[in-house]
């Protein structure tokens, strides 16, 4: 089972791209997917944003398959005092 998790940034892209760039593997612009290594796993940043409210960007996180709990929690907290603000559904 995928492990995911969202957020929302009140920034842009190239925002997020220079906040994470120490973690950062590789971008592609045309789908909006930052790819990062975070402790010696990789977690995927889908970003889009929603027609009704254009002033948040908002994130999707998806993680390796073998990352633990720990890790995404350190994960979130770290994008948390970057500024970002998590999503709950």
């Amino acid at each position: 089972m995928a492990k995911e998790s969202f957020f929302k940034f009140k920034d842009d892209f190239e925002k997020i791209k220079e906040l994470l760039n120490e973690y950062l593997i590789e971008f592609d612009e045309e789908y909006d997917e930052i790819t990062l290594n975070f402790m010696n796993y990789n977690i995927w940043l889908y970003t889009y944003t929603d027609e009704d409210d254009k002033k948040f960007l908002y994130i999707n996180a998806k993680y390796e398959s073998g990352v633990t709990e720990n890790i995404i929690i350190l994960f979130k907290e770290k994008l948390l005092k970057l500024g970002f603000e998590e999503r709950y559904f």
